[in-house]
C-alpha cells in the first residue's frame, strides 16, 4: 500500500466513523423509544440500561486507544441512556402496574416523552459549555487539540459539534411535539393510531431521515476530499513539520503577515505565529544537532541559537507528525532577527496570552504556548499524583521564560497536562481521585 493509500483510507475510516456513530446512538434512543410494543414496560429501563453498559465500555476503549475517534456524541448518548432510566423507573414506581399481567400491560407507557427532553438537555448542556464541557477538556488533554491532530483532528471538533448541534434540534423537535399532543389530545387509556404515529412512527421516521441524511453528508465530504487537489494533504502526502519556539530573555518572537509587504499573504493565515516552520519527509525522529542544521539554513541569522527538543504530536492515523523545539536566543542573534524579520516582534507571556485570548495567533502556536506555560505550572505546583509540593492553597509560582532551560521537564508527558487540570487544589479532589482508581481503573 503506497502512503497515499494509506492517508486516504485513514481518512475514509475516519469520516465514516462519524456516520457509524450517529447510526449507533440514534438506533440506541430508538430503540428505548420502541421497545414497550416489544417488552413489558418494567422491562424498558433494563434495557436503557444494557445499552447504557455498552456505550460507556465503546467510549472507555476508545479513549485508551492510540488514536482515538470523536465520540462525543455515543459519550452524550450514554448519558441520556443513564438519566432516562432513573426517569423511567420513577415513572415505574409512580404507575400501578398490575403484577399478575402475562402479556404487556393495557396501560401504555411512552419513552419518548421522557428521552426527548432529557436528550434535548444533555446537548444544550453540551452546546452551552463548548471546549470546556468536561469530555472535550480530557480529550484535548490526552491526545491533544484539534489542529495538532491534522485534518482528521479537526474535522471530528467541527463535526462533533454538528452532531449535538443538530441531535439537540432533532430532540427539541420531538420534546415539543410529543408533549404539545400528550398534554392536547392523549388519553390514557390505551394507544391508537393516532397515538402510535406521533410516539412510535414519527420518531423512527425522523431518526431513519437523520441517518440518511448524515450518510450522504459524510460521502460529500469523503469525496470531496478524496480529490488529488493541488495543494491538498492527499497530494502533499506524509511529512515531518519542525516547529521552533524563539525565546530571548522573557520574551518569544512572533511575527505577523504584512498584507502590504508579504506577496503570499493569505487573509486566513495572518495571525501571529513563529517564523521558524519547516516541512520535510516523513521522520521518525529529529535529533536536535539536525535539527539545528535545519534551523540555521532556514534562519542565516541565527549563529549561536540553543536549540532543545519538547515534544512531538501526531495527526490522527500517525500518517504525519510535528516535532516541537525551543530555541534560545542571545543579545546578538536577538538584534539581526529584528532586523531580518521588521513584521516580527518580542512579546512576553501577558501579551500572548492577551493575543491568545482574542485568537490573534495561529492554532498551532497557540496550542504550543498553553502546553508549555501549562506543564511548567503544574510541575512547579504538584507531584504527580496532584498532590500539593507546598502547603499554601492555590500556590501560583513565578513563570519566566528564561528559566525553561533550566527545568528538567519532559513535555512529552500528557500527565502534567492532566494534573494541571485535577489536582489538590480542586474542590472533591479525593473523591474524583477514588473514582478514577477504584471505578474507571486508571490513574490519570
Amino acid at each position: 500500500m503506497t502512503e497515499w493509500s494509506k492517508q486516504q483510507l485513514d481518512n475514509r475510516q475516519g469520516i465514516f466513523s462519524l456516520w457509524l456513530t450517529w447510526v449507533g446512538s440514534t438506533m440506541a434512543l430508538l430503540a428505548i423509544v420502541l421497545s414497550p410494543l416489544i417488552v413489558r414496560p418494567i422491562i424498558v429501563p433494563i434495557v436503557a440500561v444494557v445499552l447504557e453498559m455498552l456505550f460507556y465500555m465503546m467510549v472507555r476503549r476508545n479513549r485508551s486507544s492510540e488514536f482515538p475517534q470523536c465520540y462525543l456524541i455515543p459519550f452524550l448518548t450514554s448519558r441520556s441512556l443513564i438519566w432516562s432510566t432513573v426517569a423511567i423507573l420513577v415513572v415505574l414506581l409512580l404507575t400501578p402496574v398490575p403484577k399478575d399481567a402475562e402479556t404487556i400491560p393495557e396501560l401504555p407507557f411512552i419513552p419518548i416523552v421522557i428521552i426527548a427532553p432529557i436528550t434535548f438537555v444533555m446537548c444544550m448542556w453540551q452546546r452551552l459549555r463548548g471546549v470546556k464541557y468536561p469530555f472535550c477538556v480530557d480529550c484535548r488533554l490526552r491526545h491533544g487539540t484539534p489542529v495538532e491532530k491534522g485534518f482528521l483532528g479537526v474535522l471530528f471538533c467541527q463535526e462533533g459539534t454538528y452532531q449535538v448541534k443538530f441531535l439537540s434540534v432533532i430532540s427539541g423537535l420531538m420534546w415539543g411535539i410529543t408533549w404539545t399532543y400528550y398534554g392536547w389530545h392523549y388519553i390514557d387509556v390505551n394507544i391508537n393510531s393516532a397515538d402510535l404515529y406521533f410516539f412510535f412512527i414519527l420518531p423512527t421516521v425522523v431518526v431513519v431521515m437523520s441517518i440518511i441524511y448524515m450518510a450522504i453528508r459524510y460521502f460529500s465530504i469523503w469525496n470531496y476530499y478524496e480529490q488529488d487537489l493541488q495543494g491538498s494533504e492527499i497530494r502533499t502526502g506524509d511529512y515531518t513539520e519542525l516547529r521552533f519556539i524563539l525565546v530571548w530573555s522573557n520574551y518569544i518572537f512572533v511575527r505577523f503577515a504584512d498584507p502590504a509587504n508579504d506577496v503570499l499573504y493569505d487573509p486566513a493565515q495572518s495571525k501571529g505565529d513563529t517564523p521558524a516552520t519547516l516541512k520535510i519527509g516523513r521522520q521518525r525522529e529529529v535529533g536536535v544537532h539536525v535539527a539545528k542544521e535545519y534551523l540555521e539554513r532556514m534562519m542565516p541569522v541565527l549563529k549561536n541559537a540553543d536549540v532543545k527538543f519538547m515534544y512531538t504530536t501526531e495527526t490522527c492515523g500517525g500518517a504525519s507528525n510535528t516535532m516541537h523545539y525551543m530555541v534560545m536566543i542571545d543579545d546578538a542573534d536577538h538584534t539581526r532577527l529584528e532586523d531580518a524579520y521588521p513584521t516580527g516582534t518580542w512579546l512576553s507571556m501577558l501579551m500572548l496570552s492577551r493575543l491568545i485570548d482574542d485568537r490573534q495567533l495561529a492554532p498551532a502556536f497557540s496550542a504550543e504556548l498553553y502546553r508549555i506555560y501549562t506543564m511548567v505550572m503544574a510541575w512547579k505546583s504538584y507531584d504527580r499524583n496532584g498532590e500539593r509540593l507546598y502547603s499554601v492553597r492555590n500556590y501560583k509560582p513565578t513563570f519566566r521564560l528564561e528559566d525553561l532551560k533550566k527545568y528538567d521537564i519532559d513535555y512529552s508527558d500528557r500527565r502534567w497536562l492532566l494534573v494541571a487540570n485535577d489536582n489538590a487544589d480542586k474542590p472533591l479532589f479525593g473523591l474524583r481521585r477514588w473514582w478514577r482508581r477504584s471505578i474507571q481503573g486508571k490513574d490519570y
